[in-house]
């Protein structure tokens, strides 16, 4: 097993019993270099989405030049949904880091903790089964997916609350949430079903200014709290010893990543839908970059998930014969990756 003493990231127990952490410029290196290629990727990304206006007329109508006709265009259709790709994005990759962190295991994720799946059963059963609308989904996949991770961690509680149980209690929750939803589909009307399958496979239809406010206050609200939460983190990879032997609260440690997590990914599927695989293979892109282990790359994993669902969904609107949602392109990404992950596990004798 690697010595975490060894990693870039240093945690050193000094004369003064406190943390002390080593400049990693590898870390920092990658996230200087995305952030502007995530710039440019959301400027063609709007260019792509108003198909009648060149780079130069979206630059403009972005520096608040252009005519009513590109304003209209650029600010209320195009612009939200690519703002909106981004942010879901972040979201997810910080969600899956802080999950990947929490239980100590590479292949956690929302997905499979029940949370995308409680988030779809709320949201499929007011839509198919209550007539609701569209309108109606993000509030009740948000509130869908807490319940699911609320119930999760209830039921795992007992000496503390242990990764592991919480692991395979999500497996049991979100077992019996797909099973609700497969129960609505069923009873459902054909065209109320068409339209539920579609956000369950995950799609930025519909995505506009408020959505992207909304993303915009929960990130700013939550990354914070979760950059907070590295040291801790990094710490709690020595063991529950030595983590609190330097100060760290363990059991509120695991609580705070669980809850941000748990928020950053239910207000990504509330706006989306559940896009599989982005919140799984974001932290472990952001690893390979940088060389360097989980709670060390959440800036990262935000990075590369803002990536990954912006260009994947500029995959599904131009790439294609024909225009489909946003989760059908990112398992034709993440599948390969997670088979290449077996495979190597199989070989090495690890998941990393």
């Amino acid at each position: 097993m690697r010595n975490p003493l060894n990693d870039p990231l240093v945690l050193r127990i000094g004369r003064s019993g406190g943390l002390s952490r080593r400049f990693n410029p590898r870390t920092s290196l990658v996230l200087g270099c995305a952030v502007p290629l995530l710039c440019l990727l959301g400027l063609y990304g709007v260019t792509w989405g108003a198909p009648r206006l060149d780079l130069g007329d979206v630059v403009r109508t972005l520096t608040g030049g252009g005519d009513a006709g590109e304003r209209l265009v650029v600010g209320e259709f195009v612009l939200p949904r690519v703002l909106c790709a981004l942010a879901v994005g972040a979201a997810l990759g910080l969600s899956g880091a802080l999950f990947q962190s929490y239980a100590r295991n590479p292949l956690v994720s929302p997905d499979i903790l029940g949370v995308n799946s409680g988030a779809a059963l709320v949201a499929v059963g007011s839509l198919v089964l209550f007539g609701g609308s569209w309108s109606t989904l993000p509030p009740g996949a948000f509130l869908g997916a807490l319940t699911a991770a609320l119930l999760a961690v209830l039921c795992s509680r007992g000496r503390g609350l242990s990764p592991y149980r919480l692991v395979l209690v999500g497996i049991g929750v979100d077992a019996l949430c797909r099973a609700g939803v497969a129960f609505a589909l069923v009873q459902g009307d054909i065209g109320q079903v068409q339209a539920a399958t579609v956000w369950m496979i995950g799609s930025l239809y519909g995505a506009d200014s408020d959505r992207a406010l909304f993303l915009g206050v929960l990130l700013a609200l939550l990354v914070p709290a979760a950059l907070a939460l590295r040291r801790p983190l990094v710490a709690l990879r020595l063991g529950e010893e030595a983590a609190r032997s330097v100060g760290v609260r363990t059991t509120a440690t695991r609580a705070a990543a669980l809850v941000v997590a748990t928020l950053l990914a239910a207000g990504a599927v509330a706006v989306c839908g559940p896009v599989a695989f982005v919140a799984f293979l974001a932290p472990h892109l952001a690893r390979r970059l940088c060389r360097a282990d989980t709670p060390e790359v959440l800036p990262v994993a935000m990075a590369v998930g803002a990536a990954l669902v912006l260009g994947s969904d500029l995959l599904a609107q131009h790439a294609l014969p024909v225009v489909v949602p946003l989760g059908v392109v990112t398992p034709l990404l993440g599948g390969p990756y997670f088979l290449y992950l077996l495979i190597r596990a199989n070989r090495h004798g690890e998941v990393a």
